[in-house]
Order: structure tokens, then sequence, then C-alpha cells
């Protein structure tokens, strides 16, 4: 975070600066525990406390980090869990939420906040997902045009972090994580428009990574999907390459921790989620330095 003074400096007049989605804007989603858009003046986060169940929204500090002392004060020695993770883009219906208390993730633990490299994360045990209802909302990752996806996580077991989809017959997509990525892109029934698999070891468990996704299915074949790993070598090995030819909706809600329709969960942290209905391929590298300049990733 740079925090900028006028030059006529008065305290009060502190403006937070080159924040993500202030460089790189008009996202169509976007959750993290650290604030990405100046004009976003929501919480990042809805927490319950396992102590009496009470919920409350926690934000961001002055300086845009998630207010870990309000989220202490909150939870105090118990354990909290993330009933919602709110959607910093500015467009409404794409909140994140699980009203299901046995399959929320976790913020923090007998008082003590998950974090990876020093900066709060949400945890996802094997079981957990966060759910953002609507078969139209993610439409873009699975049609013809060009979308870009970020994510910064850690998995100590993999399975699908981001998903509408469950296999080839529904429409939607499939973000899957092990020792290896598979990007699979359904656009209808017994069909896989694209499918991009990284090779295993492309990924090592218990590291730190930023990801990133480009798609645009009506592209040369080759380059359909694009998988990059820490701002570096695309992956373009596309082993299906059907262009999409329809206008479904997605086949099933998207999914942060699971398969579309249960399944396949990851075990691991989850920092950060940003989705473009935009490829944003001009601005990649400016995108993996902002969240490297934060995260500390590579």
């Amino acid at each position: 975070m740079i925090i900028k003074a006028h030059a006529n400096y008065r305290p009060l007049a502190q403006t937070v600066v080159n924040l993500l989605l202030d460089d790189y804007p008009n996202a169509a989603a976007a959750y993290s525990l650290r604030k990405l858009r100046t004009a976003y003046t929501g919480s990042a986060i809805r927490v319950r406390r396992s102590n009496d169940n009470t919920e409350q929204d926690i934000g961001f500090t002055a300086s845009g980090d998630l207010d870990t002392a309000s989220l202490k004060t909150f939870v105090g020695a118990n354990n909290g869990f993330v009933t919602t993770w709110y959607n910093q883009s500015g467009l409404t219906g794409y909140n994140a939420s699980n009203a299901t208390a046995a399959n929320q993730p976790s913020i923090i633990a007998s008082g003590v906040i998950y974090r990876i490299n020093g900066e709060p994360s949400i945890y996802f045990d094997g079981g957990d997902n966060l759910q953002i209802t609507g078969l139209a909302l993610f439409n873009y990752l699975h049609l013809a045009g060009e979308s870009f996806c970020s994510f910064v996580f850690q998995l100590s077991a993999g399975g699908q972090l981001f998903s509408n989809s469950r296999n080839s017959n529904e429409a939607g997509m499939q973000f899957i994580l092990s020792t290896g990525i598979t990007h699979n892109v359904f656009g209808q029934s017994q069909r896989t428009p694209v499918q991009n698999i990284a090779s295993a070891g492309y990924l090592s468990l218990n590291v730190q990574y930023y990801i990133s996704l480009y798609t645009n299915v009506t592209a040369s074949a080759a380059q359909r999907s694009t998988i990059e790993k820490n701002n570096g070598n695309a992956v373009n090995n596309n082993t299906q390459t059907d262009a999409a030819s329809t206008s479904t909706n997605a086949s099933r809600n998207m999914q942060i921790g699971m398969a579309g329709n249960g399944g396949s969960w990851i075990t691991g942290y989850v920092s950060e989620i940003i989705t473009w209905n935009s490829g944003q391929q001009s601005n990649k590298t400016g995108i993996a330095n902002n969240i490297n300049s934060y995260y500390g990733i590579y």
C-alpha cells in the first residue's frame, strides 16, 4: 500500500492510491482480504464466531488492509468462520456466501488469524465452500469472448478452486488444482470446447502461488486457454480446442472451494480471486506485479 499526501499536507487528507482495481478497473467479481478499489465502501468479509454464532462484518483499515484488530475483538479466543466474502467490483449479485455452518471456511482459530506470508488468508478444510448464486453471472467464462482471472492461494490438497460445472455435460468453467492445473471450459452438452492441462509439477503443494487464466474460445486453437504461474511462461497445452457455440447459462452456481455440484474440495488457503469479463492481456504484467508487491509470492 502507498499512502500519498496532498501537497498542502493535512493528516486527514491522506489518500490510499494504487489499489489494484483503481489501476485495472471493470472487474466483474473481486474477492480479497485487502481493499481493491478506492470507491468501494463495503466490508471484506462477514464472520460468524463459534461461541454464540453471532455474525459481524469486518472491513478494512485506513491503509486498505483487513481490519484484524476488529476481527480479534469480535471473535476473541474463539473460532471465526466466513459466512460471506464480499464482491468489491461494484456489481451487485456476486457476493460469495454459505449459510451452512459446517461448510463455512475459517479466518481465525482460537483467536489466531490464519496468515500466509504474513497476510490474512481464508482457510478451506476439505469440506468448505462459498457460493455465488446466479447461473448467468459467469457466462463470460465459457462463452465466446475474452475473460481473465487471477488467483492467490496455497493448497495442501488439491481440488476445484473455482467452478460452476461438474463435467462436460454441463456448460461452465472449472479451475482444478493438484500438482498440476486443469482449466476446462464447457460450452454445451457432450462437448468440451477447451481443456488446458499444465503438466504435473507445475505446482507444488504448500507453496503460495499467483495464477492467471486467460480465455478466448474463439482465438486460434492453441491460444484458447492460457495459464501463467507467478507471471512466468505461459502454458498453452490445449488438448481440447473446439470453439464454443452456445449461449447457454452456466449449469450450476459458481463455487469457491469445490466442484459445481459438490465434491473435489480444496484444502488450504485462498487470499484473493478476481475475474474480468475482458481479456486484460495488455495489463497482465501490471496486475501480477501489483499482487506480488502486496503478497510477496515470487
